[in-house]
């Protein structure tokens, strides 16, 4: 523990690089797509978009496995970087679930990814803090009116 509470990273240069590595790949990669799926504005999102986004969750799954080492998070007992990096976007993943009637985060593609998600999102450090996806859905309806509003 460091002098400001316990470090988000891991403490092996090996799992701290995978970490980051990981985290760059959800900044990188995830964060575009669910960006151009969030974009559609209420149609259907592109369907080989999904299949993007489903196949880096797909990668993400491999990714847990691996960095988790059978515990609850991708930092272990604890939530930790990766965690927190991807974490951040659940609350938009849901409200996509929800525009799209589709799953990303699915249970049968991504068994240990949902059940991580549902662990975050319960987690007494986060549920404060984590934003519900009904909320989230009725603030981006909110927001597509006023812009449509504003370009008639």
């Amino acid at each position: 523990m460091g002098a400001h509470g316990p470090s988000i990273l891991p403490t092996d240069p090996d799992n701290r690089a995978t970490a980051r590595f990981w985290a760059a790949f959800v900044d990188d990669k995830l964060v575009s797509l669910l960006g151009q799926i969030w974009a559609a504005e209420g149609e259907k999102a592109n369907a080989l978009v999904f299949e993007k986004a489903i196949e880096a969750f797909v990668l993400l799954e491999e990714a847990f496995i691996i960095c988790s080492k059978g515990k609850a998070f991708f930092g272990g007992d604890d939530v930790g970087y990766l965690d927190i990096a991807l974490g951040s976007f659940i609350g938009s993943i849901r409200v996509i679930e929800m525009m799209n009637g589709t799953k990303i985060l699915d249970e049968a593609k991504t068994p240990h990814l949902a059940g991580w998600a549902e662990r975050l999102y319960s987690d007494s450090l986060v549920k404060d803090v984590m934003l519900d996806p009904h909320e989230l859905l009725e603030a981006h309806k909110k927001i597509q009116a006023m812009s449509k509003a504003a370009s008639d």
